[in-house]
């Protein structure tokens, strides 16, 4: 979930992540997809994976244009971002607007590779942290050839912060930061 470069775009693939969760997750949605391209979202049984529901999201895509809205927000994605933005669209969120092409631009792979996309983000919030994860997106489709939902996640915790440096200081030199847009908000802004 940053302004200039592109860690949304740095071509991570899943061997290069360490997040348990985001490796729970991928062995779920694949076993769940089966032989299909993506599984269908009424395949999701969120009892199969409910130690990852705190770090989920579930996302209608709809097209022409792009736009996002946020059917789910579990309870560590709200309380990382500030906020609980369930049920919100992703352009009227009060985050700042590089922030929200960046994700565009992550749902836009997405949707251009069909298949999961992975990547490591580095925030810095209002409380003066910086904080680091690992996320995931994982394309969803009831039959025919479009995804029209995305599961998501992001691993606040047990990363290992040295790899995770160098993966983000190896993107090209394309390493990006964000701050709150305003003190005390937790919403990402561009340093």
């Amino acid at each position: 979930m940053a302004p200039e470069g592109d860690v949304a775009g740095n071509g991570l693939v899943l061997t290069d992540l360490t997040s348990p969760l985001v490796r729970e997750l991928h062995r779920y949605w694949n076993e769940i997809k089966g032989d299909r391209r993506w599984p269908a979202k009424r395949d999701f049984d969120p009892a199969a994976v409910r130690r990852l529901l705190p770090y989920l999201t579930i996302e209608e895509v709809h097209r022409d244009p792009l736009r996002i809205r946020f059917r789910l927000v579990g309870t560590e994605q709200a309380r990382f971002a500030g906020l609980d933005y369930t049920g919100c669209w992703l352009h009227e969120l009060p985050w700042h607007p590089a922030v929200i092409q960046d994700l565009l631009g992550q749902y836009r792979r997405l949707l251009a590779a069909g298949e999961p996309v992975f990547g490591a983000s580095r925030y810095s919030w209002a409380d003066g942290f910086e904080k680091s994860f690992e996320w995931g997106l994982f394309p969803f489709g009831d039959g025919g050839d479009r995804i029209d939902h995305v599961l998501g996640i992001e691993d606040f915790s047990g990363i290992d912060r040295e790899r995770l440096e160098r993966l983000l200081e190896g993107n090209n030199g394309k390493l990006r930061h964000a701050r709150p847009m305003a003190a005390g908000g937790g919403q990402p802004k561009p340093l």
